[in-house]
């Protein structure tokens, strides 16, 4: 086992970022008692690790960002469209009302 974390250790000397002699034991022996001894993932696979579940964290917090946004884009979007259907009501009325009065003007002055 000594060999082992000697070896961990001698590998990781030259790396970007080199185990500690702890995190070399943690890796050879395992984290928990009872935990099958041998060579464990590298330090640097366990921070991509790491960094994978933190960018899918993100992800899923970005998803449901977007869903939110959409849904009070779609929100927005419908209360436009009755606004829009609201006003073109009282357009319609109006040309009406216009309309109405011109028959009658034309009729005044038949």
């Amino acid at each position: 086992m000594e060999d082992d974390i000697s070896y961990m250790l001698d590998e990781s000397y030259d790396s970007e970022n080199p185990l500690t002699p702890n995190e070399a034991f943690l890796l050879v022996r395992g984290e928990k008692s009872g935990a099958s001894y041998g060579i464990k993932a590298p330090k640097s696979k366990l921070r991509i690790q790491a960094q994978l579940q933190e960018a899918m964290q993100d992800r899923e917090e970005l998803t449901k960002e977007i869903d939110v946004l959409k849904e009070k884009l779609e929100e927005q979007r419908t209360r436009q469209e009755e606004e829009l259907a609201q006003m073109k009501a009282q357009l319609d009325a109006q040309q009406a009302v216009v309309n109405s009065l011109i028959a009658r003007f034309d009729n005044e002055t038949n």
